[in-house]
């Protein structure tokens, strides 16, 4: 840090100038922001005391911070539709949900816990923009999530395993509180996706929650998993995924009779409401 000449002796006269400088010099954005604020309205901050008005400004700095910190994690959390939020979310009698669960939900306490979250539902019953709004919640009380798409997350550790950096890819998600998983097992998978699935779920036991969104009910899940076996045998690798989840799991089971997707007019899932 270089600091002119004179800068000390300016600063301790109290030089609003040099006050300012120095501020945005130690990363103080917010409390150069405040206190140029004060200095152009003396009418309003003049007759404060002085620990008020710099209480006034510390409070604008940790704002300030607070809202960066937020804006990171809503960038990183990836959420398919960024602008989903609980307070959009229709109740409408022809879409049938269980509204109770879903307001507890809106606490962020399954993620204190640990639990999952599985939306289920046909396709255009809004269970993305639900996810979204749960992450988008979940980012403003201060948790880190992040959202991705099944397939995708199936391919990129593949991919990690072949160039080594398989506990790279894990480590990455298993960060993070509330992993949201769509369109989960909206394809059967192998044993090597299935092995590569078990992987991250293991990691994610006990650290993290997700948030499942499915067109198929967790009862034809262990059917969709490891489904190279022979036909009506059992599998141990579908049985380890699954009780890492079933038994700590809420369910919102989503029926309705149009389909919000066209009642809304959008051309997505992820963008139900």
């Amino acid at each position: 840090m270089v600091l002119p000449d004179g800068w000390k002796t300016r600063l301790e006269d109290g030089d609003p100038e040099e006050i300012i400088r120095t501020l945005k010099l130690l990363h103080l954005s917010g409390m150069s922001t405040a206190f140029e604020e004060q200095k152009s309205s003396l009418s309003s901050y003049g007759e404060m005391p002085f620990n008020q008005r710099l209480g006034l400004i510390c409070a604008r700095e940790i704002e300030q911070r607070e809202n960066s910190a937020l804006q990171k994690r809503l960038k990183d959390a990836r959420l398919l539709n960024p602008y989903a939020c609980m307070e959009n979310v229709d109740t409408r009698a022809s879409r049938e949900m269980n509204k109770e669960l879903l307001y507890q939900l809106r606490t962020c306490d399954f993620i204190k816990e640990k639990r999952h979250v599985s939306f289920e539902g046909a396709t255009g019953t809004g269970k993305t923009y639900l996810a979204s709004a749960l992450g988008n919640i979940a980012c403003r009380r201060g948790y880190k999530v992040r959202c991705v798409r099944l397939a995708d997350l199936l391919n990129e550790m593949v991919i990690a395993r072949t160039r080594g950096e398989t506990s790279k890819v894990r480590n990455t998600y298993t960060k993070y509180d509330l992993l949201i998983i769509d369109e989960w097992l909206m394809f059967p998978l192998g044993a090597s996706n299935s092995f590569e699935l078990l992987d991250l779920i293991d990691n994610c036991y006990g650290k993290s929650s997700i948030i499942f969104c499915s067109q198929y009910p967790h009862s034809e899940w262990y059917n969709r998993i490891d489904t190279d076996r022979p036909g009506g045998s059992e599998s141990t690798l579908a049985e380890a995924i699954l009780d890492r989840i079933i038994h700590h799991m809420d369910v919102i089971a989503i029926t309705s009779k149009e389909s919000m997707r066209k009642h809304y007019n959008f051309d997505g899932d992820s963008t139900t409401k």
